[in-house]
């Protein structure tokens, strides 16, 4: 019996239902074997499918040893065979629900799509990160073995740090290009120690709504000497390149209008970023335009999660910015006791429905106080925080001692004061966003709606309190 039988089985089934013998799989040196984790119900896969597809289909034509079994995660079969005829390689037949299991144990998924890539001749692993190297190299990327992915990526750099020159040497062209809606002119943008080139579109993309904000107050936060910016509108010909909202934030900001302009500047860091789609923030170091630095291929979703913190956002300052960071979630977690954490401060408003602080011996005289994880873009919500303010009002008719505090997910100051108008209690203030992020992560919020519930003195009750509420358990009994 092959390593592969052992693996799948002696059957596996091709895309038109046809039976496929798993002895028949090339164990030729040099081939490779794909176990590819997905479902049509997750989203990332469904994006990620037809890229994987045609870069297979691209190693295939070019007569190279290369097959893919795919492990369905799929809620059934009819789901699993519908999602199957849409790829052009094997699969592990539905039913072999005990294979799938050891196959994900074997290669310790955690998530999909997921793709571990093997030796064809020794069954050995080559990566268990497959769809990484599928994106960042492609079919050129085909046998994915370590002194090869070493060596294209040298490649790769070489030929980016060539494109950066040809940037570096066109940055006073971009700045020509570039428009500032206040009237006032475009600076020296090599000036600066870190060079931000957003790539946004305008009004109905959410991201670049969420991520302009983040790089203008970025910039603020940190002078004009350490960052400088230019937006490069990439939204189609039709519609405005901006919504009122963006173009406000983006007044005293150099912005290179949409159409043939932004297409040449698309053009130019293609090469260096691959295919751009907004939000796309990257940060380059063009201060000596004989050694450009590329400081972060996309920061915005660093930009908007980290803030200055991590700036410029390069890994090592990302890496430093986290360590920072679960050094002060420690710190905080210990702040629990008796709400030490919500102490006034500088990061930290509790404030009420009239926008008045919220004293901490309020919080401490309470039998229980809630912290709600919301926000109004979410449908669940939505659905749940009606039933919450409920509950909460008749805890105030009985004189129960109850209070509850948002922490809000919107998405912008906007949407968040819309949301709280239809809640009676208190909230964390929205600017205070590093605050709520670590609050998140000491209560392991891995969804929105969640309700955390804890005593008076801070002690956690429980951190599924939206389970709790409408039941006909006795939430004072449990914190009493």
């Amino acid at each position: 019996m092959t390593t592969f039988e052992t693996m799948f089985g002696e059957t596996l089934v091709k895309n038109d239902k046809s039976e496929f013998k798993t002895s028949e799989l090339s164990t030729k040196k040099g081939g490779v074997v794909g176990v590819y984790f997905s479902a049509h119900w997750c989203p990332p896969c469904r994006g990620f499918t037809p890229e994987f597809a045609e870069i297979y289909n691209k190693i295939k034509a070019e007569d190279k040893d290369f097959e893919v079994v795919f492990v369905s995660s799929d809620r059934d079969e009819t789901a699993f065979a519908e999602y199957h005829a849409e790829m052009p390689w094997l699969a592990l037949p539905y039913d072999k629900r005990d294979k799938k299991e050891e196959l994900s144990e074997k290669f310790g998924v955690e998530g999909i799509p997921t793709l571990a890539l093997l030796d064809a001749e020794t069954g050995e692993t080559i990566t268990s990160d497959g769809r990484t190297y599928i994106s960042e190299f492609g079919a050129p990327g085909f046998p994915f073995s370590e002194e090869h992915i070493t060596n294209l990526k040298k490649e790769v750099a070489e030929k980016k740090e060539k494109q950066l020159l040809e940037i570096a040497e066109d940055i006073k062209s971009f700045t020509k290009l570039a428009e500032i809606k206040d009237g006032s002119e475009v600076g020296d943008l090599t000036a600066s120690e870190a060079l931000a080139f957003g790539f946004f579109k305008g009004e109905g993309c959410r991201g670049s709504e969420a991520v302009i904000p983040s790089l203008v107050e970025a910039q603020t936060k940190l002078g004009s000497s350490k960052l400088a910016i230019v937006v490069v509108s990439v939204q189609g010909e039709s519609g405005p390149d901006f919504s009122e909202s963006q173009a406000e934030k983006l007044k005293s900001v150099p912005v290179i209008p949409k159409g043939e302009k932004a297409d040449g500047v698309v053009k130019k860091f293609e090469p260096v970023l691959g295919k751009i789609e907004a939000p796309h923030v990257v940060i380059i170091d063009v201060r000596d335009p004989s050694s450009v630095k590329l400081l972060a291929e996309d920061a915005a979703r660093d930009v908007y999660m980290m803030g200055t913190d991590a700036y410029p956002w390069s890994e090592a300052a990302i890496e430093a910015a986290d360590e920072a960071k679960e050094r002060k979630k420690l710190e905080l977690k210990a702040k629990l006791k008796n709400f030490e954490v919500f102490e006034p401060s500088d990061t930290c408003h509790i404030v009420d429905k009239a926008k008045n602080p919220v004293a901490l011996d309020h919080l401490t005289s309470k039998d229980i106080v809630g912290i709600y994880f919301s926000a109004h873009w979410c449908g669940p919500c939505r659905g749940f925080t009606p039933k919450l303010v409920e509950f909460y009002k008749k805890c105030q008719d009985e004189g129960k001692k109850f209070e509850v505090i948002f922490a809000s997910s919107d998405r912008n100051q906007e949407e968040f004061d819309s949301y709280y108008e239809e809640m009676p209690w208190c909230t964390l203030d929205f600017k205070d966003r590093e605050l709520k992020g670590i609050l998140s992560e000491i209560f392991d919020v891995s969804g929105i709606p969640t309700l955390v519930l804890l005593k008076g003195n801070g002690e956690v009750i429980t951190t599924d309190g939206t389970a709790k509420i409408g039941s006909e358990c006795d939430l004072f009994a449990d914190a009493a």
